[in-house]
């Protein structure tokens, strides 16, 4: 887990993303959380299901008005082999999310798949596909 401490109506809040939660919450796909001072849950930020939060990083930005998060989206190859012919799998497209946190609506979304093509990459794909994180 990356902790961070952000601020919230001018207080210390601890910031993190969280997996897996027991209980009656579950994100499958992640989830950003806000814990006050007594370690007590005030907020969870989710993305649509076409978005995984990435682990490293989640922050609120003025004052809990809006969060940033690092997003991950996967692709399947077919829609992509440019450079890469014959390989199949999923390649891993990263990018960031600003979310207004009073309604839930993204203010900022940028996503790497279309600016930063795979060809660019310096990692080499997967030998047999799987899921090339290109970036």
């Amino acid at each position: 887990m990356d902790f961070r401490v952000s601020s919230l109506n001018h207080s210390d809040h601890l910031s993190f993303v969280l997996f897996e939660e027991h209980q009656d919450h579950i994100f499958t796909e992640g989830a950003g959380v806000v814990l006050d001072s007594s370690y007590q849950r005030v907020m969870n930020v989710t993305l649509p299901r076409e978005l995984r939060v990435d682990v490293h990083e989640f922050s609120l930005l003025d004052e809990g008005k809006s969060a940033i998060m690092l997003v991950n989206h996967y692709v399947q190859a077919h829609d992509l082999t440019q450079g890469r012919p014959g390989w199949d799998g999923q390649i891993v497209g990263n990018g960031f999310r600003e979310i207004d946190l009073r309604t839930r609506e993204s203010l900022f979304d940028w996503r790497s798949l279309g600016p930063v093509s795979p060809v660019e990459s310096t990692f080499a794909a997967p030998e047999e596909g799987g899921t090339w994180d290109y970036l």
